[in-house]
């Protein structure tokens, strides 16, 4: 829900990195590279024919390849309400599906399928049960399909989540006209369907071109405020100066229009550009500046009428310090759409670090530091949030893993009740059929 999300080189970035990482590893005899093309501004999967997953198809239904996994965890969360005067635990179990499917129709043309499905039961909160309001869908649920003609290539895609996570949210009662604090669920149904597609112009020069809607369907009333849906068109040009070194030049134009007249429709662009450097096989430096404005309708019922014009950029680095450890930091500064306030301005540093050194076990831990401001609106906030967090996998066979993981979260604000801790644990497993 963020104006990041326009900011189509910055997820390219990550991407690049991730897939440099794969690189390094690959070159240390770890595992194999993936695959990008498309320049620095548009990640598509490479179109050769292969498996569904890395554990290969286990399953087929006509031409479509399927490839069926299952998972399982228990979590005790300390603060599932993200409060600090009322801090509600729970224990929560969940059990979930996935499957992958492929139908490689030629040579260059292929559709893709995903699903990912979660059933979560609270001990404590049984009104939170996902059977009591629907089942989860996780982020990855999309369909793809990708074509290619000569120096073209397009993908036509459909993204569907289903989510219910309180995830820090605020909203304002349609009634009453209150703000909603401490929210315990914010179920609700994202889609984005559109296209991306890339040319290249020639060895050294791509064109990046794309255009979807997104979709927000709160499934309670008390979050109508919060339905909205949202055009976004996409511009690029990327140039490999180098080996080692490329340079992007990148905007997007979006309109976002709201069902209720409590949040002020808007309407934007971003302008600017990335520049990707890698000095060694083993580092990765990048940094993207951005010019974003958006122009929002007069005050509505979230009495906010402050516009945004202003610059957003970051700036990244990862390093692959030998065949067991790399790790990267990066900053970022941008600008969201608010829950109760037109929007939220944010400075984020986080650090990752992967440790591969024990076999057949990998280690990650991160910490971010967060500061955030609202720009108006009911109570406008102004927070700073630290996150920290562990993550151990250990495979016990080729097709099964299980799973450690804490997290610990602190939150100032300057409204009590948005200030809190949080504890989690979690424990669980993941079976490739």
């Amino acid at each position: 829900m963020s104006v990041g999300d326009f900011q189509h080189g910055f997820r390219a970035r990550i991407r690049r990195r991730l897939l440099l990482r794969a690189a390094v590893l690959a070159r240390l005899r770890l595992r194999r590279a993936s695959a990008c093309v498309g320049g620095a501004a548009l990640c598509i999967s490479t179109l050769a024919p292969h498996a569904a997953s890395g554990q290969g198809s286990n399953l087929r239904l006509g031409p479509l390849e399927l490839d069926l996994a299952g998972s399982g965890a228990v979590e005790y969360n300390s603060n599932i309400n993200h409060s600090g005067t009322d801090p509600r635990w729970d224990i929560i179990w969940s059990a979930g599906i996935s499957v992958t499917g492929v139908w490689q129709m030629t040579q260059y043309n292929e559709l893709r399928v995903r699903v990912g499905a979660r059933f979560d039961k609270y001990t404590r909160h049984p009104e939170l049960d996902s059977h009591r309001n629907f089942l989860i869908l996780s982020p990855e649920t999309e369909f793809t399909f990708q074509v290619r003609v000569r120096e073209l290539e397009m993908q036509f895609f459909d993204r569907v989540e289903f989510s219910s996570s309180a995830a820090d949210v605020r909203a304002v009662d349609p009634d009453t006209g209150d703000p909603i604090l401490n929210v315990l669920a914010f179920n609700r149904l994202e889609n984005r369907a559109g296209m991306l597609g890339r040319w290249e112009l020639n060895p050294y020069w791509q064109l990046s071109f794309g255009g979807d809607r997104l979709d927000v369907v709160p499934w309670e009333r008390e979050f109508e405020s919060l339905r909205r849906w949202q055009h976004t068109g996409r511009l690029g040009l990327h140039h490999d100066i180098a080996a080692n070194m490329n340079a992007s030049l990148l905007g997007t134009v979006f309109e976002n229009t709201y069902r209720r007249p409590i949040q002020p429709d808007s309407r934007g662009y971003t302008v600017g550009g990335e520049l990707g450097w890698d000095p060694t096989e083993l580092t990765s430096l990048s940094a993207t500046l951005m010019w974003t404005a958006i122009d929002f309708d007069a005050e509505m019922g979230a009495r906010d009428d402050t516009d945004t014009a202003r610059l957003t950029g970051s700036l990244g680095a990862s390093h692959a310090m030998n065949r067991f450890y790399n790790h990267e930091l990066e900053y970022r500064h941008d600008v969201d759409f608010g829950f109760v306030s037109n929007t939220i301005i944010r400075d984020t540093v986080r650090y990752r670090a992967f440790f591969l050194g024990f076999q057949r076990t990998r280690v990650e831990g991160n910490v971010t530091w967060t500061r955030g401001r609202e720009s108006g609106g009911f109570l406008p906030e102004a927070f700073t949030r630290w996150e920290s967090g562990l993550l151990l996998r250990y495979s016990f066979m080729r097709d099964m893993r299980v799973h450690f993981r804490y997290r610990y979260a602190t939150k100032s604000s300057n409204i009590a009740e948005r200030a809190y801790d949080q504890h989690s644990v979690s424990v669980g497993f993941t079976y490739d059929f």
